[in-house]
């Protein structure tokens, strides 16, 4: 083979090859393709690590929710609307119990609690079936200390 064969052959394999990583470049492109809808029951955030950092669920009875999680994977906050459209938001302490809760009623009443490390219920103000709000004080056994009105 004459040396301007060579070259030329040498051209044309550098030009296949230039053409076969265009190729692969252009399909290995770095922008991610977005769905216009995703569907499912549940959705999880995770960190870099892959601990859940946030959920997204459709409960069995209809109700769904998202859920906010601290580093320990301990529900922090969550807000949530069961099947008679009511919403509500609850709080939790770093050990993952609910220390205030929040919600407004089918009939659209608001009503606030707030509760011990234990779980059980200090303080809840509400609105009565006539708008009039009461506020409600309960002692560590959960009996009723002080109520207004």
């Amino acid at each position: 083979m004459t040396k301007g064969r060579w070259a030329a052959v040498v051209v044309a394999l550098c030009l296949l090859a230039t053409a076969v990583a265009t190729a692969y470049a252009a399909g290995k492109s770095t922008a991610v393709p977005v769905q216009e809808v995703v569907r499912a029951r549940r959705f999880e955030l995770v960190d870099a690590k892959g601990k859940v950092r946030a959920g997204l669920v459709l409960f069995p009875d209809d109700s769904y929710g998202l859920s906010l999680y601290d580093g320990n994977g301990n529900e922090r906050a969550g807000l949530v609307l069961v099947p008679d459209g009511s919403p509500g938001l609850m709080l939790s302490d770093s050990s993952g119990k609910v220390r205030a809760g929040m919600v407004v009623r089918p009939d659209g009443r608001p009503g606030l609690g707030l509760y011990d490390s234990e779980g059980k219920p200090s303080a809840r103000l509400w609105l009565d079936a006539d708008g009039a709000p009461e506020l409600v004080l309960f002692d560590d056994k959960g009996e009723v200390l002080w109520r207004a009105p």
